[in-house]
């Protein structure tokens, strides 16, 4: 018999409840029946469950052994209140006492009582007669506007090859971009410039192009974005017109964890088009985590033959969605060599991140040996319900195993930076290790996180790279500001103490740059809830220089979009969230707060 899963969270005293249906047909599953199922919504312990036992909690796998007749798994003292439907159930099975596997039609969680919220304004576009070209350049002096004119761009050789590649990417025509008689486009280097800028003048048969050592592409992007417009009812900017851009800041970044659910080459490419399109020049890869470990390590190639795969049955369990089949997937040695190159000549630079020394579960899993075996077992959980999920810096090995690692990364990514994580340690991490506490001796055993990361900052320095780090390191000091970059993730707040405490900083907080945030407080609304909702005019308001005094503005290299995958588990998924609240995140990075405008923004996407 076919069997369901309906799901439905119903408010009340403490986080409320999560009902779990299974309909009437349930009451003659045999004895020994397991409901198994994936929920970012979990039970804190199995104390308050009616209708079952909590048998497994492991991130967000559940597993409940159900009592003789029950058709419903009533369960309380649940870790939150969800906010939105995706933070409940998403996939669901029955593993049947002879071994057999019955997967369940797992609905859409419901919310009793439903929640009626008033729909939000639709910001509607104003009429905008300029071109159209997104991120704003910081300077534009328009003499008039005219049709598309015929161009001819083909002295930017390669560069315009890659243009057309991007083009092609995104989906966007700029229509023909070699037309005999029509502006020749004529580029020249300028070395008074900064690497970025760029200078265009609209001529009557030429558009004159001075550019920086990087400004060619992002000035052609530029070009082709307001041709593109002219197809959409935007004007051209008309002879004598003069365009003087250049970046507010250096650091234009945009994260991917690939570790929740793997994206292919080709989707990362394409991600990559995306940022050159917005002229964003920094890919934040986020390769491992608790979920899975997605770099290839060939020293050591465990890390992806256990640490990949996760399933029904496996040393990783299936998360976030998963089937009882799991997840696989890993990037070999040459599939990051080929981001980075694709990277590399679109202008933009890759920073892989390794999360340590928590978030550890797919490594702890691949490489049992760095256990300690007398920790007491579930003696401390992440946020995310993993047990025991931290690396333990005193274990005999744990450092060579890091250093064996970063052999192998460094030798793929050339990038100035190296991002290892830092976030969300879980305070009674190691409490129960003896080896952790011998090696702590009298100082609080979390201070081994600070030895770690300072021998590892040692270690990338002598390679001529730069430690990177979430916000909570920072907080901590684990590494010395020389050689550091911190990213303040958490609030902008911790900003300003970072910058007196002499770090250099990328801002990235989820209250407005974490396109993974539903974009607004209705249920239905696809995506987290723990960081409050943001929509696009609450990413577009995000204002980095002011969150450090003026006299530490200096050490904002820049800000960063972040997107993490518990509920993204495709592209079309990716694109639903990340668009277009990434390009208000791109035009902070590039244009100049005295130039940002939200509601031109707002008509040029239109």
């Amino acid at each position: 018999m076919t069997h369901s899963l309906i799901p439905t969270w119903r408010a009340g005293a403490g986080n409320g409840r999560l009902e779990l249906d299974l309909g009437p047909a349930a009451v003659d599953l045999p004895e020994g029946t397991r409901l198994c199922l994936t929920s970012q919504l979990y039970p804190l312990s199995g104390d308050d469950i009616r209708g079952g036992t909590l048998a497994v909690a492991d991130g967000s796998y559940l597993e409940f052994v159900l009592e003789p007749g029950a058709t419903c798994v009533s369960v309380g003292d649940l870790f939150f209140s969800p906010r939105h439907v995706g933070e409940g159930p998403a996939s669901a099975w029955l593993a049947l006492p002879d071994g057999h596997v019955q997967v369940l039609a797992c609905a859409s969680m419901r919310r009793d009582p439903e929640l009626a919220i008033p729909a939000a304004p639709v910001p509607v576009p104003e009429p905008f007669s300029g071109p159209r070209c997104t991120p704003w350049p910081n300077g534009m002096a328009l003499s008039g506007l005219q049709a598309r004119p015929a161009v001819d761009l083909s002295a930017a050789g390669a560069a315009l090859d890659r243009l057309r590649w991007v083009l092609g990417e995104i989906g966007k025509t700029a229509g023909r971009l070699q037309e005999p008689g029509g502006l020749v486009l004529e580029p020249r280097a300028d070395p008074s410039l900064p690497p970025e800028a760029y200078r265009l003048e609209i001529g009557t048969e030429r558009i004159a192009l001075a550019h920086g050592e990087k400004g060619l592409f992002p000035a052609l992007v530029t070009l082709a974005q307001m041709l593109e417009g002219c197809t959409h009812g935007f004007g051209f900017p008309a002879a004598g017109s003069v365009i003087e851009d250049a970046p507010a800041y250096g650091w234009r970044g945009m994260h991917l964890d690939c570790a929740r659910h793997f994206f292919t080459v080709s989707e990362i490419e394409r991600l990559l088009a995306h940022m050159a399109w917005l002229k964003l020049n920094r890919f934040h890869w986020h390769l491992t985590d608790d979920e899975a470990w997605r770099a290839e390590i060939p020293s050591l190639p465990q890390l992806t033959g256990v640490g990949a795969q996760r399933g029904f049955g496996r040393p990783l369990t299936a998360q976030l969605g998963d089937g009882p089949e799991g997840h696989v997937g890993a990037y070999s040695t040459a599939d990051m060599a080929r981001i980075v190159a694709t990277a590399a000549n679109l202008g933009i630079a890759v920073m892989p991140e390794i999360d340590l020394p928590g978030h550890s579960t797919a490594l702890l899993r691949a490489m049992p040996e760095l256990v300690d075996g007398q920790e007491m077992p579930r003696s401390y959980a992440s946020v995310q319900n993993f047990f025991n999920n931290s690396l333990n810096p005193a274990m005999p090995g744990a450092l060579e195993t890091v250093g064996a690692i970063l052999d192998d990364l460094l030798a793929v990514f050339p990038g100035a930076e190296v991002h290892l994580g830092g976030d969300e340690l879980p305070a009674r991490a190691w409490a129960t290790s003896p080896v952790a506490l011998a090696a702590a001796g009298e100082r609080p055993v979390l201070d081994l996180q600070k030895d770690f990361f300072r021998r590892l900052q040692a270690r990338l320095a002598a390679e001529g790279r730069r430690i990177a780090l979430w916000d909570e390191q920072g907080r901590v000091r684990s590494a010395e500001p020389e050689g550091a970059l911190i990213f303040c993730w958490q609030d902008v707040e911790v900003a300003e103490k970072l910058a007196e405490g002499g770090y250099r900083l990328v801002l990235c907080p989820a209250q407005a740059t974490y396109l993974d945030i539903a974009e607004s407080p209705h249920w239905e609304a696809a995506g987290s809830g723990w960081a409050g909702h943001t929509s696009l005019a609450d990413s577009y308001a995000f204002a980095p220089e002011a969150a450090v005094p003026a006299a530490r503005r200096g050490q904002i290299e820049g800000v960063q979009a972040c997107l993490w995958t518990e509920q993204v588990r495709s592209w079309p998924d990716l694109e639903a969230l990340a668009f277009p609240r990434l390009a208000a995140v791109a035009e902070t990075g590039w244009t100049k707060a005295s130039q940002k405008d939200f509601a031109r923004f707002i008509a040029l996407q239109a």
